[in-house]
């Protein structure tokens, strides 16, 4: 089981801050409780002023290419050995 660690605490302050946006990749937990590999971006949205009245998010399901990846790194150190 991946380790898994909430982050909406950390990566909020930098969408605001940074340039209106934060990426991250990594372990989520779907409300089923199943685990998958996502890349998530977070964008800061703000009023025709500049006030900041949200944020908009979006998950992208990577985990069929992260195990393709895996696979393919474990085949390469087999055919290296």
């Amino acid at each position: 089981m991946p380790l898994l660690r909430e982050r909406r605490d950390d990566v909020l302050p930098l969408a605001r801050v940074q340039e209106g946006r934060v990426e991250d990749e990594g372990w989520r937990v779907r409300k089923d409780g199943s685990c998958f590999w996502a890349q998530v971006l977070i964008t800061a949205m703000r009023d025709a002023s500049g006030t900041l009245i949200g944020f908009a998010t979006v998950v992208l399901n990577l985990t069929g290419p992260r195990k393709a990846a895996v696979l393919l790194a474990k085949v390469r150190d087999v055919l290296d050995a």
